[in-house]
Parts: structure tokens; C-alpha cells; sequence
């Protein structure tokens, strides 16, 4: 089944994945001055799972492109999901003292702000490369 035509794009996807880090390293900073030990952990738990899943879906989008099976990318994501949900399921229940649910949730929330400020650079950019062709 063909669902992509055209390549991606590798400067996007490389800037995404750089700033998932970023954004993540300034969450577990904040979370730092003004959370608990226990909050930081799950920060740290969920952003970082995020993080690693957010480079398995680029490996998975290439090879999407490269094969054009989208079989490919949900086998891929049904793994990763499935691997996911074990590891911090196992790493919550052996130390339930450890991680806090409300971090670990806005740790993997990481990907979509990291989306979102990425969206409003394209439009900020967007915006500009408008204003400098109308005032040519």
C-alpha cells in the first residue's frame, strides 16, 4: 500500500529530536527547583521513553519511505507501544516509591510541546519569509 510519496524531511526531523532533549532537560530542571525527588524521576522516566520512542518512529518513518509498506511502521509502533507500557509498568511497580505518575505522565508530554514549539518556529519563519517577499 503506497502512502508516502517524496522523501522526508532530515533537517526537521534531526532539529525534533535535538530539541525533545533540550525540552526535556528543562523540564526535569524546573521540576528541579520546584517539584519533589519522586516528581523529577518520573520526569526524567517519561521523558526519556519518549525521547527513545521518538527515534524509533524516525527509523520507522525512513523505512517507510524506503519500502512504502505502512505495515512496516504500525509492527514498529505496536512494539515499541507494547515495550513501552512493560517498561515503566515493571520500573513502577519495583520501585513504587521512586517515580511519580503525574511526572512520568508530563515527562513523555514532551514530544507533543517539543511538536508544538516546533509548529510555531515554522510559522514564525513562515511569517517572515512572507514579509521579506512583499517588501521586494
Amino acid at each position: 500500500m503506497l502512502i508516502w510519496v517524496g522523501e522526508v524531511d532530515e533537517g526537521l526531523a534531526k532539529r525534533f529530536l535535538i530539541a525533545i532533549w533540550i525540552i526535556l532537560l528543562a523540564l526535569v530542571a524546573a521540576g528541579n527547583l520546584f517539584w519533589t525527588p519522586k516528581g523529577v524521576h518520573g520526569i526524567l522516566l517519561g521523558g526519556v521513553v519518549a525521547g527513545i520512542n521518538a527515534l524509533g518512529i524516525w527509523r520507522d518513518i525512513r523505512r517507510l519511505v524506503r519500502l512504502r509498506n505502512v505495515a512496516i511502521y504500525f509492527i514498529g509502533w505496536t512494539a515499541r507501544m507494547v515495550l513501552t507500557i512493560l517498561v515503566i509498568a515493571t520500573l513502577v511497580m519495583k520501585f513504587p516509591d521512586k517515580f511519580s505518575l503525574l511526572g512520568i505522565f508530563i515527562g513523555i508530554t514532551v514530544v507533543p510541546i517539543t511538536f508544538l514549539v516546533l509548529v510555531f518556529q515554522m510559522q514564525i519563519i513562515g511569517r517572515k519569509n512572507k514579509k521579506e517577499e512583499t517588501d521586494k
